[in-house]
């Protein structure tokens, strides 16, 4: 998935990054570029995500700093770009928007945010699991969730420099 300082155009939804950026994981069956935002099925469960623009957007225009409050409200407004296309940059579209939520997903995950955070909102049409994902470059810290039981947690790996 693409992100904001990746080589792919800065309008929302991004575009995959091409496979020929890599070579040696194209071949592979398993392996996908994708969108951004993207959404897939894993297990009966609908995963959507995004690489986190739409989050860092709103933060541009409030004094504060509640990231996951501002991804739950964005659950209750049913809308995964609300700056879009005021100052987030996406695409024209003429009938229908694209980042409006007809029904919410089982999971939204949004990347590149400072730190590891979860909640889990409840809904009209059941739960959502929330998850906010530190850069892992810049932290060392993954997650994992359990998608029957939307159970979230972080593993964070330490890189011991030893000169």
């Amino acid at each position: 998935m693409p992100g904001a300082h990746d080589p792919t155009g800065t309008a929302m939804p991004q575009q995959p990054l091409h496979f020929s950026m890599f070579p040696a994981a194209y071949p592979y069956s398993s392996f996908h570029t994708v969108t951004n935002p993207y959404e897939c099925t894993v297990n009966s469960c609908r995963i959507l995500t995004t690489s986190g623009q739409n989050v860092d957007d709103v933060f541009k225009y409030i004094d504060s700093d509640e990231r996951l409050s501002i991804a739950e409200l964005m659950l209750k407004w049913a809308h995964v770009a609300p700056t879009a296309p005021d100052t987030l940059w996406c695409f024209p579209f003429k009938d229908k928007d694209p980042f409006i939520l007809d029904t919410l997903p089982n999971v939204l995950v949004i990347g590149n945010q400072p730190k590891f955070e979860t909640s889990l909102v409840k809904g009209s049409n059941g739960k959502t699991r929330v998850v906010l994902v530190p850069s892992f470059a810049e932290s060392g810290t993954l997650v994992l969730l359990n998608v029957k039981t939307l159970e979230c947690t972080s593993l964070t790996f330490e890189i011991k420099n030893e000169e």
